[in-house]
């Protein structure tokens, strides 16, 4: 729900993010989006978006570990199996970057009695130095 990611944004102080480059890669086309700053005491750099199409929520990091990122979410995904919850693995994807192998690794988890979801999706990059090094995304979809 959108509501609550405004108000979670709201209600710890995020600062939006008006910048146009920065919102083309946080949020992307369209116009039900919006973007903010996460203060980090490590003096990190991460956002936190509502994407402009499809209104998915994403958290972004500057820089981070790929592998230890891909372990912790994929842990924590397939936590979620229980009875009545279905968790559907989908092909990883990969592609070479300017900042080295870009990989991504998706999830589908859904109540076994429908056909609508969630879609995780986490994308790593193998270095630093583009916008982002790292984004989790969770997506509200229809299962085929």
């Amino acid at each position: 729900n959108t509501d609550k990611v405004h108000a979670f944004a709201e209600g710890h102080q995020f600062a939006p993010i008006f910048s146009k480059a920065a919102l083309d890669v946080f949020v992307g086309p369209g116009d039900k989006g919006m973007a903010w700053q996460v203060p980090s005491p490590t003096h990190q750099h991460f956002a936190l978006s509502i994407r402009g199409t499809t209104e998915a929520c994403v958290v972004w990091a500057q820089t981070a570990d790929p592998t230890f990122l891909e372990a912790a979410f994929v842990k924590e995904v397939e936590a979620l199996a229980k009875p009545g919850i279905e968790i559907q693995k989908k092909p990883d994807e990969s592609a070479d970057t300017p900042v080295g192998l870009a990989k991504t690794v998706s999830y589908l988890v859904f109540p076994s009695d429908t056909k609508r979801g969630f879609a995780f999706t986490l994308t790593t990059a193998e270095r630093a130095g583009g916008p982002f090094q790292a984004s989790i995304q969770i997506a509200k979809v229809a299962v085929e």
